[in-house]
């Protein structure tokens, strides 16, 4: 047998015929009595009715013998079949030639073939069959005997398979459903044989469908039939969409004509069927996808199981990229709240700070500004008069600098400029434009008067060094009578001194391994349950004021934060209490760049941890941003891999920082971090509003939710009622040494002092 039969008898009953052929020959190939020729071909028949496959024997390419599974899978007759000349009334119209022609080669061929054929059965239904051919020689009368086996229903479930396959790509990469419903319908008529399709949302406030997508094969006639139906919005119950709607389930009509909601129209187009499915959220209609097509037949109830579950599935797209979209736009809020100074509308000292790290590298230059006499205003008029004196101020400030210059307020009466590419003819010429452009402002009550301190840094030169500067000359101004501008220039050694300092610290930790390490407990909030711990790595020299951010900040800019960061990792998971409390957790922080450094994969993490006696199922990773991260796509590679050994994620400081919603769907993480600047801030609008879009996509996604920065009982009352089940803080309970972990006293909402339990 040939390389191709072989391949083909994977799938084909070419052996089943071999088989059935050996049986009816029982006695042997030779048949010495007439009668022989009869029983042969009965023993055929018998053998191959066993096996429970069709049967047509051709001589000189007419049917003379055919069984009763032919005639079930064709639903021609055994007579009918007989009654033809040929094969050709069973073939489609296009193809008859081609096949009689190939059947004529197979029975020309030596040992016979198997492939695969189309066929249309009686009621006009299409077969897809597999065929093995063989030609039987009795009496010097060649036969050719067809085995057939249908497999439309194996055909069809792979078509809805590869369809399923190709629908699930265009979900995952169409930016918006508009753009992605043309190429949805379109896989899906062409894979069902159809016309055409509608695609429909839902219009809540206007309780309506409104059509977002349609696409009709070119070569139907299809007349206005399609154009009319743009401008429908169906409502409840009316139309196919309006009835899908109100089913909550699919719709199928099998004849439009005699629909009394299609009337004639589309009859006289050539349509005969429609089909509606819902769009599901939690069996709720968010949507329509309906079909047209000329035959009900092709809409069976294997595509009818396959559209309903894409229904659902296009749902759960629908509502994540809805509760996608929401969290963007609080996040987007939240992020312009956290950087604006609510009485003024300029940035504040946090975004101030953050600005400071962003400075090109160039020359620049930073004005520190009180405004003189403000509390002599509060005391004497109120602090709505100072409250007054201080928006007048600052818009007088804004309009006195460049359009590119950052002006901000950065404490109650207290303000500060940075500008870029000025050196000191310039800074010191602003300064006193902003001081002159204050003294002619006019206010409801007392004078404006601001003094101002101004220092220039050189490129590469540490920015606070220069706001320190800028800090001395304003006391000096103050001193020497207010109203006054003074300035100087800052060289590279003071910024350099100081980094010097955290450089020598970064590298005494790594040597000498000179850290410390505290767990803080994170808590339910309902009942103060703890279910893990946070390692936190200290100074142990650090000193009040001082912030653990400038020794990792150093270590980033001298390139050793790969290093920093494994050693924070070591001691945390080494002096960790693995087996005090049975299903505790502990909250490990690494670098996003760290984490996605192929250097150190995942074997090496998964060692430490069985050193210490620790399980991959305890730990959870807690991804910290200091970069933005832009390879996504590696994150979902590396954080795959973890969680294959049991390794779950956090993503830490939503709202703040630079994590993002691209990061948080790439990183789809067990548990999701909200940032101590907007718990702290719960009882704002725009707080509120961030957390309960984190809350929502936490739910989409199957993550929970906690809450950071729980220094109060309003922080955690509000922030719990807001969705948040776990929280962390202070208040909560403070970091301590491993050893006494046990004894950590712990708070929850409505309760006084718990004492400390495990989950």
């Amino acid at each position: 047998m040939s390389g191709r039969i072989a391949t083909a008898e994977r799938y084909l009953p070419a052996r089943l015929l071999t088989a059935a052929l050996a049986r009816a020959r029982g006695w042997g190939r030779s048949l010495p009595r007439p009668g022989d020729e009869a029983r042969f071909w009965e023993s055929l028949a018998e053998a191959v009715g066993d096996l429970g496959q069709g049967l047509v024997v051709l001589e000189r390419g007419r049917p003379v013998q055919v069984n009763a599974a032919w005639a079930a899978t064709t639903g021609y007759s055994p007579d009918e079949v007989l009654a033809m000349d040929s094969l050709a009334p069973l073939l489609p119209p296009g193809e008859r030639e081609a096949v009689l022609a190939r059947l004529t080669a197979a029975s020309d061929a030596a040992g016979g073939r198997s492939f695969p054929l189309r066929m249309v059965a009686k009621d006009g239904r299409p077969l897809s069959l597999e065929i093995a051919t063989r030609t039987v020689q009795l009496r010097r009368r060649p036969r050719v005997v067809l085995l057939v086996r249908d497999v439309t229903a194996r055909r069809l479930s792979d078509e809805l398979r590869a369809m399923q396959v190709a629908l699930t790509r265009i979900l995952n990469t169409a930016a918006t459903f508009e753009a992605g419903a043309p190429r949805i319908l379109e896989t899906v008529v062409r894979s069902l044989g159809l016309w055409g399709g509608e695609a429909w949302l839902l219009d809540r406030d206007r309780g309506v469908l409104v059509r977002r997508g349609a696409w009709w094969a070119p070569a139907a006639e299809m007349g206005d039939f399609h154009r009319e139906r743009w401008d429908l919005e169906p409502g409840l119950g009316s139309d196919l969409p309006g009835r899908v709607w109100a089913a909550v389930a699919p719709v199928i009509i099998p004849d439009l004509a005699a629909d009394p909601g299609f009337r004639d129209a589309p009859a006289a187009q050539g349509l005969t069927a429609g089909a509606g499915f819902p769009v599901l959220v939690d069996d709720s209609v968010v949507g329509v996808i309906d079909l047209f097509g000329p035959d009900a037949a092709v809409l069976r109830a294997a595509a009818v199981e396959v559209m309903v579950d894409f229904g659902r599935q296009l749902g759960h797209v629908l509502e994540r990229r809805r509760t996608e979209g929401a969290l963007r736009e609080s996040m987007a809020r939240l992020a312009e709240v956290a950087a604006t100074d609510p009485l003024t509308g300029l940035r504040n000292r946090r975004e101030f700070d953050r600005l400071l790290e962003t400075i090109p590298r160039q020359r620049f230059a930073i004005c520190a500004i009180d405004v003189d006499g403000l509390k002599h205003v509060n005391d004497e008029f109120g602090h709505e008069a100072g409250d007054a004196m201080l928006r007048a101020v600052s818009q007088t400030l804004s309009s006195s600098l460049r359009g590119w210059d950052v002006v901000a307020r950065v404490g109650g009466d207290e303000f500060a400029a940075l500008l870029v590419g000025t050196g000191p003819d310039e800074t010191a010429a602003a300064a006193e434009r902003m001081r002159n452009a204050v003294r002619a402002t006019s206010v409801p009550h007392g004078q404006a008067r601001v003094s101002v301190g101004w220092a220039v840094g050189e490129p590469g030169a540490d920015p606070r060094g220069v706001a320190r500067l800028a800090d001395s000359h304003l006391y000096g101004a103050k001193e020497a009578g207010r109203d006054r501008v003074s300035g100087g220039t800052i060289g590279l050694v003071p910024g350099l001194s100081r980094r010097s300092e955290w450089a020598a610290r970064v590298d005494r930790a790594i040597r000498h391994r000179d850290l410390r390490i505290v767990y803080q407990p994170i808590c339910r909030l309902d009942n103060g349950v703890v279910i893990g711990h946070e390692a936190l790595a200290r100074p142990p020299e650090m000193r009040a004021g001082e912030s653990v951010e400038d020794l990792f900040s150093e270590a980033q800019r001298s390139g050793r934060m790969r290093d920093l960061d494994w050693l924070c990792r070591r001691l945390a998971i080494a002096g960790a209490p693995w087996g005090q409390f049975p299903h505790w957790a502990l909250f490990l922080n690494v670098s996003a760049l760290t984490l996605l450094d192929p250097v150190h994969g995942a074997d090496q993490l998964l060692l430490i941890l069985e050193a210490a006696g620790g399980r991959p199922e305890q730990l959870v990773l807690e991804i910290t941003e200091r970069e933005i991260i832009t390879d996504l796509a590696r994150v979902r590679q590396v954080l795959a891999g973890y969680r294959d050994h049991g390794v779950r994620f956090a993503l830490d400081d939503v709202g703040d920082g630079h994590s993002t919603l691209e990061l948080l769907t790439a990183a789809n993480p067990e548990f999701i971090k909200i940032a101590r600047s907007v718990t702290m801030t719960a009882s704002h609008a725009g707080s509120r509003a961030a957390i309960k879009a984190v809350v929502s996509f936490a739910s989409a996604s199957g993550a929970a939710v906690i809450a950071e920065g729980i220094e109060n009982e309003l922080a955690a009352r509000q922030t719990r009622d807001l969705g948040a089940e776990l929280g962390q803080g202070w208040w909560l309970a403070r970091p301590t040494e491993a050893g006494v972990l046990e004894v950590t006293g712990t708070r929850s909402v409505g309760r006084r002092s718990p004492e400390l339990r495990s989950s």
